[in-house]
C-alpha cells in the first residue's frame, strides 16, 4: 500500500511536477512564540534578587541567547519599568543590559559580518566571547553602582556575587539556548540551569497565600520524573527545592524526584501518589505538621496539572538524547538496549558468584581445620592420661603448665600450622622435663592428624565454591557471547551495500553483524519489489562475506520490507558405534552420547565408569546425563567438565570417570579433544591414522579438573574414531605401543558403512584382547556442504 502510494505521487512522464510551498505560517507562529517566551523569561529573570541586592540574571539571560536578544532586552526593560513604578530603581541594570546587547551586536558585526546575521538570524558569537563579555560589562556597571552608592562591606558582595554569577549563569544558559549542543551532557547542565534560575524568579510569586513558584518547581520536577530519567529527575528536584526555600524544600524535593522517575515507568499515578507522601514524609520529618500545611495544596495542585495529562497521554514529551540518523526502525535501537541491560545483569551476576565462590573457597580453608579448642582439649585428656599411667611419682607439673591458658594457645596454633609436633617443640611450650615426652608427642601428633582427616571429610565447602564459580564463568561466557554474535561489520556492511545496489537492490539499512556466526538484516522498500530470486540474493552475500548462508526469510516490519540471512553450518556429521559388555556383567560401564547445541556445534563423548558392572554405569550414565544436557544449552565445553567433576567430587563413595569429549564446529570446520583421563582417539584421513592422547587424571580424583585440549581443522571425509579403554589397550597391544596391525586392519578392512566398521573393529579387539572389559566404539564422519547437494535439498 504504502509503495503503491508513492509511485502514485511521482509526476509522469511529460507532466511538470508541482512543488508546494512550505508553510510558512507555521514557521512564523513558531518564532512568535519563540520570541513571546523569550520576552517573558527576560521579564522573569531580570527581577530575580540575589544576596547583596544583586540582579544578575538579565545580563546572563542577554548574554546568552543567540536569537531574540531584542526580545530577551525588551523583557528586561519592561521588568525594570514595572520595578521602577513599584517603587525600586533598576536603571542601572537596564542600562548594563542594553549595553552589553549592542556590544554583541557590534562584536558578531565586526567579526562574522552582517550578511552572517541576516542569513542566519542570529548572533553567531562563540559561548567564550559571551562569557567574557557578561562579566566585563556586569562588572563595569556593578563598579558604578558602588562609586554612586559609596563604598561599604555589602557593596563588594554585590560586586561579588553580580559578577560571578552574571558570568556563571550565562555560560550554563547558553548551552540550554544554543540548538547545536542538544543531545550533550551541556545541554542538561544548561537545562538544570533554567529551571533553576525560572523557580527562583517564581519563589516570590503568590495568589493569597498560594504559592506558584512552588507550584511551577514540583511540576518540573515530576516533569522530568515523568520523562523516565530518574537521577535527572532527582537533581533538578534539588535544584528547584534550592530555589524555593533551601533547607526544608531541597532533600525533599530531591527524593521526591526520584521516585517520580522510578514510578513513572510503572504508573503514573502510583508514581504521583508516591511522590506526594514523600512530601508529605519529609515535611514531618524536618519541619513537623506545621511545615506540611504550607505547602500540601501546591504540592496537590503541581501532581495534578503533570499527572492527568499524563494519563490522558497528552503530556508532550521530549527526548534528550540524539536519535542517529539512518535508522530505519526505533525496535532496533530498544533490542540494542535491551541486549546490553541483559548483558550488565548477567556481568553483575557473574561477579556476585565469584565473590561467592571467592567467600567460599576462604570458608573451606577455615573448615578444613579442627577447632582449637577441641583440639586443646584432646591435648590435655592425652597428658593427662599420660600421667596417670607414669610409673614415676615426679611432680613435673606439666599438666599444670599445658592448662595455662597461653600454653595451650601455642599449642593449638602449632598444631593447626604443621599438624604435627616433636620432643623439642612440646618441651619449648610447657618447660617440662617429663620422660614421658616423645610419647606424648607422638599420641598429639597422631590425634591431630585424624581430627584434620575428619575434618576434610566432612567439609563440602570447596566444592560449592567451585560450582559457584564455574557457575560465574558461564554467565560471563553467555554476555561476551552475545556481544561476538551480534558486533557489526562495517566493512562487509559497506561492501554488500554496494553490491546490492550494483545487483538492483537498493536497501536503505543493511548490516553484516555476528563473528563466527553471520547475519544479514536489510530493510527498505525496494526489497518485496526486487526481481532477484531468494537463490541470487543468497549468493551475492555468500561471495561477500566469505561465508554460508541459509535462504533469506522475508518480513513485513512496521510496514517496512525486510529480509534477514542467518549463517548456515559448512559441515555435517554421521555417526555410528557398537558397545558390547565386559564377559560376566549384565550392564556395559561405558555411556556414549551425541549431542549437537543451537548453535551449530556438534558433540561426541564416551564416559568410562572406572572398573565395571552397576557401579561403573551408574557413574557414566551420570556422567553422560550431566554433558547432555549442560552442552545442548550452548555452554563452553571447559566449564562443563569443571562442573562435572565438582558433583563427582562431592558423592560420599569414592567414583572416578574418564571424559573424551569431541567438540565439532560445523561452522567453521574444526574439531577439539578435551581428555581427561581418556585413552587415545584417532583420526582416520584418507586411510591414514592419526592418533591423538593425553596424558591426565580421571573425572572426580582432584579437585581441579585435569584435561588437554588438541584442536584442529577437519577435512572433507574425515573419519573420527572415538573408543574406550576396553578397545584401545587392544589398538594399543605391542609393548612401544604402536598400534601397527590396527593400521593395517583399517587399510584392508575399511568400509565407507559406519555402522558395520564399528562392528568390525570392536570384533577385532575382542580378538586380539589382552584384558577384558567393556568396549565401546564410536565413529563420526565430517563432510562439507556443497552448493549443489544444498539446492538438490
Amino acid at each position: 500500500m504504502t509503495d503503491e502510494r508513492i509511485k502514485e505521487l511521482e509526476p509522469r512522464t511529460g507532466q511538470r511536477r508541482v512543488v508546494v510551498p512550505s508553510g510558512r505560517g507555521r514557521s512564523g507562529f513558531r518564532k512568535a512564540v519563540g520570541a513571546a517566551f523569550t520576552l517573558a523569561v527576560g521579564f522573569l529573570f531580570s527581577g530575580t534578587e540575589f544576596p547583596g541586592g544583586a540582579y544578575p540574571l538579565g545580563y546572563a539571560l542577554v548574554a546568552a541567547v543567540p536569537q531574540y536578544s531584542v526580545f530577551a532586552l525588551l523583557g528586561v526593560l519592561l521588568r525594570c519599568a514595572y520595578a521602577y513604578a513599584t517603587g525600586e530603581n533598576l536603571l542601572l541594570s537596564a542600562i548594563g543590559a542594553c549595553t552589553l546587547c549592542l556590544f554583541r551586536v557590534l562584536l558578531c558585526v565586526a567579526v562574522y559580518g552582517r550578511k552572517m546575521m541576516q542569513k542566519t538570524g542570529r548572533l553567531p558569537d562563540t559561548v567564550s566571547a559571551r562569557v567574557l563579555l557578561c562579566a566585563i560589562v556586569t562588572l563595569g556597571f556593578s563598579l558604578i553602582e558602588i562609586i554612586r552608592a559609596g563604598t561599604e562591606l555589602s557593596d563588594i558582595l554585590f560586586l561579588a556575587v553580580n559578577t560571578v554569577c552574571a558570568a556563571s549563569f550565562s555560560f550554563l544558559l547558553t548551552f540550554f539556548f544554543e540548538p547545536e549542543y542538544r543531545f550533550t551532557p551541556a545541554f542538561e547542565a544548561g537545562l538544570g540551569a533554567a529551571a533553576f534560575c525560572l523557580s527562583l524568579s517564581l519563589s516570590n510569586v503568590f495568589i493569597g497565600s498560594f504559592s506558584i513558584g512552588l507550584v511551577i518547581s514540583y511540576m518540573i520536577t515530576l516533569y522530568v520524573g515523568w520523562l523516565g530519567q530518574p537521577t535527572r529527575s532527582c537533581a533538578v528536584g534539588l535544584l528547584c527545592g534550592l530555589a524555593c526555600g533551601g533547607g526544608l524544600y531541597a532533600p525533599i524535593f530531591a527524593l521526591s524526584g526520584l521516585i517520580a522517575g522510578i514510578f513513572f515507568e510503572v504508573n503514573s499515578l502510583l508514581a504521583a501518589v508516591g511522590a506526594i507522601a514523600v512530601m508529605i514524609c519529609g515535611g514531618l520529618y524536618f519541619g513537623g505538621t506545621e511545615v506540611i500545611s504550607d505547602f500540601l495544596p501546591e504540592i496537590l495542585t503541581a501532581s495534578a496539572l503533570i499527572t492527568i495529562p499524563a494519563l490522558l497521554r497528552i503530556l508532550p514529551s521530549f527526548s534528550m538524547k540524539a536519535v542517529p540518523e539512518g535508522s530505519g526502525d526505533c525496535r532496533a535501537l530498544i533490542a540494542r538496549r535491551r541486549e546490553e541491560e541483559r548483558e550488565r545483569r548477567i556481568d553483575s551476576i557473574a561477579g556476585s558468584m565469584n565473590a561467592l565462590s571467592s567467600i567460599l573457597h576462604g570458608l573451606s580453608e577455615k573448615f578444613r581445620r579442627p577447632r582449637p579448642e577441641k583440639l586443646s582439649e584432646k591435648c590435655r585428656q592425652i597428658w593427662r592420661r599420660h600421667c596417670e599411667m607414669c610409673p614415676n611419682e615426679c611432680s613435673c607439673r606439666g599438666l599444670e603448665a599445658l592448662e595455662s591458658e597461653k600454653a595451650s594457645e601455642r599449642l593449638a596454633s602449632r598444631l593447626m600450622a604443621s599438624g604435627k609436633i616433636d620432643r623439642e617443640r612440646l618441651y619449648d611450650i610447657t618447660k617440662v622435663k617429663c620422660p614421658m615426652l616423645d610419647a606424648i608427642a607422638a599420641e598429639i601428633s597422631a590425634c591431630s592428624a585424624k581430627m584434620l582427616e575428619e575434618a576434610i571429610r566432612e567439609d563440602k565447602t570447596q566444592i560449592f565454591a567451585f560450582d559457584y564459580e564455574a557457575m560465574a564463568q558461564m554467565f560471563a561466557d553467555a554476555a561476551s557471547g552475545g556481544n561476538l554474535n551480534f558486533n557489526v561489520d562495517k566493512v562487509l556492511s559497506d561492501k554488500l551495500r554496494r553490491r546490492f545496489l550494483r545487483a538492483g537492490l537498493r536497501a536503505e539499512n543493511l548490516v553484516v553483524c555476528g563473528d563466527r556466526k553471520k547475519y544479514v538484516i536489510a530493510t527498505g522498500p525496494d526489497i518485496a519489489h526486487t526481481e532477484l530470486r531468494p537463490a541470487d540474493i543468497r549468493e551475492i552475500c555468500e561471495s561477500v562475506c566469505g561465508v554460508k548462508f541459509s535462504m533469506p526469510e522475508f518480513m513485513l516490519e512496521s510496514g517496512k520490507s525486510a529480509l534477514t540471512l542467518e549463517g548456515a553450518p559448512c559441515f555435517s556429521v554421521e555417526y555410528a558405534g557398537k558397545q558390547v559388555s565386559k564377559k560376566g556383567e549384565s550392564v556395559c560401564g561405558d555411556s556414549v552420547s551425541v549431542v549437537k547445541s543451537y548453535d551449530d556445534y556438534f558433540y561426541c563423548f564416551i564416559c568410562d565408569g572406572m572398573g565395571s558392572g552397576e557401579e561403573a554405569a551408574l557413574t557414566s550414565r551420570m556422567c553422560r546425563v550431566f554433558l547432555e544436557k549442560m552442552l545442548a544449552c550452548g555452554n563452553k565445553k571447559s566449564v562443563t567438565l569443571e562442573m562435572l567433576n565438582n558433583l563427582i567430587c562431592s558423592k560420599s563413595t569414592e567414583c572416578f570417570a574418564t571424559v573424551d569429549l569431541l567438540e565439532i564446529d560445523l561452522m567453521l570446520g574444526i574439531a577439539s579433544f578435551i581428555k581427561s583421563g581418556a585413552v587415545p582417539s584417532y583420526v582416520i584421513r584418507d586411510r591414514r591414522l592419526y592418533k591423538i592422547a593425553s596424558g591426565t587424571f580421571p573425572i572426580g580424583i582432584v579437585p581441579q579438573v585435569s584435561a588437554e585440549v588438541t584442536e584442529f581443522e577437519l577435512v572433507d571425509g574425515d573419519v573420527i574414531l572415538l573408543c574406550s579403554d576396553g578397545v584401545a589397550s587392544d589398538i594399543e597391544a605391542c609393548e612401544n605401543g604402536d598400534p601397527a596391525w590396527f593400521i593395517e586392519f583399517i587399510s584392508k578392512e575399511w568400509t565407507d558403512n559406519l555402522g558395520a566398521m564399528a562392528e568390525k573393529i570392536i570384533e577385532a579387539a575382542e580378538g586380539a584382547a589382552v584384558r577384558t572389559d567393556d568396549m565401546t566404539v564410536e565413529l563420526v564422519r565430517v563432510k562439507k556442504i556443497s552448493n549443489s547437494s544444498e539446492n538438490a535439498a
